[in-house]
């Protein structure tokens, strides 16, 4: 995820996760003649990042933000276990999923579904939570076996809204023949109409207090935060799962007390200023840390503690 013209070494997953360096190497004492954002500055540029942030993963190479997931593919944040997750973004505890965009809570085998919660095989949804076997739907809760249909709430065996029997529904959809190209391109058009008929919520929000944003799960107390589940006391945050008491906080989990954090927080507690960080404790300025505690200024320290510019 670097530029070539960086001016740090970027090592690959395992060299940089290995033993044969050690980022105190590059220690300096604290110089009272320069500002510290000088001397962070003049660090920042000596030691070795990571070439694409990746823990405890399998068979995921071509993939970035991705932890204790396997056979994942040209995707972009994607964690708590998931499996087979191909040129997707944001999915959380999922499994079979290609072309898709804020996948969670155990959603499996989807192809194409944007902000999906609990869905099963399904393709071409928005919106929608716990569906199973269906197509082109938008703002659909709770149904099973519809086709081409929007709003729909505990419904089953529906096409373009319209209730049938199983039977009749099974027959209907053998004479769209969906599954050629050409058919599907013809829907494709049908479904960008019944996406202007469909009445929309405000926001994608479910199972809050006090909240504002969009895309928020089991959360409460949160101002302007988006895609953001199971938090609490948080403002001004994105992509964040399992959090507490944290502000101006991106793509981070299980963490509490952060604040202007930029990706990568995994089981932080009180850390501030930093980015891509693992459970690290009372640290201000510290990025690419791993298992640290109360470190100051510091860039690619594992295991240490009580540290300022590494």
């Amino acid at each position: 995820m670097y530029h070539d013209s960086v001016s740090f070494p970027v090592y690959c997953r395992e060299c940089w996760w290995g033993d044969g360096w050690d980022a105190s190497s590059y220690a300096r004492d604290y110089d009272f003649n320069k500002s510290f954002f000088e001397q962070f500055s003049e660090l920042l540029k000596v030691v070795p990042r990571l070439a694409l942030f990746q823990r405890n993963i399998v068979n995921s190479d071509y993939s970035n933000m991705v932890v204790e997931s396997k056979n994942v593919y040209l995707s972009h944040s994607v964690t708590q276990k998931s499996e087979n997750v191909f040129y997707s973004k944001s999915v959380d505890a999922s499994r079979d999923i290609f072309d898709s965009l804020n996948i969670i809570n155990g959603s499996e085998n989807l192809y194409e579904n944007v902000e999906a919660q609990g869905n099963y095989n399904s393709q071409y949804l928005l919106l929608c939570r716990g569906v199973l076997d269906s197509y082109y739907c938008v703002d659909c809760i709770n149904c099973s076996s519809c086709f081409m249909s929007y709003n729909l709430r505990n419904k089953q065996f529906n096409i373009r809204n319209k209730q049938y029997t199983r039977e009749g529904y099974l027959k209907e959809l053998e004479k769209l023949n969906f599954k050629s190209h050409q058919a599907r391109e013809a829907l494709q058009g049908e479904f960008e109409e019944i996406k202007k008929k469909a009445i929309y919520r405000f926001g994608n929000i479910t199972k809050c207090v006090d909240v504002t944003g969009n895309n928020l799960l089991n959360v409460k107390n949160a101002k302007d935060c988006f895609e953001i589940y199971e938090a609490e006391n948080c403002k001004f945050c994105y992509r964040a799962l399992y959090v507490k008491d944290c502000m101006d906080f991106t793509f981070g989990g299980w963490s509490e007390l952060c604040y202007e954090y930029v990706t990568g927080s995994i089981n932080n507690y009180n850390v501030k200023f930093s980015s891509n960080a693992f459970s690290v404790r009372d640290a201000d300025y510290a990025d690419y840390c791993m298992d640290c505690n109360s470190i100051f200024g510091c860039i690619g320290l594992k295991k240490k503690e009580n540290a300022i510019l590494n």
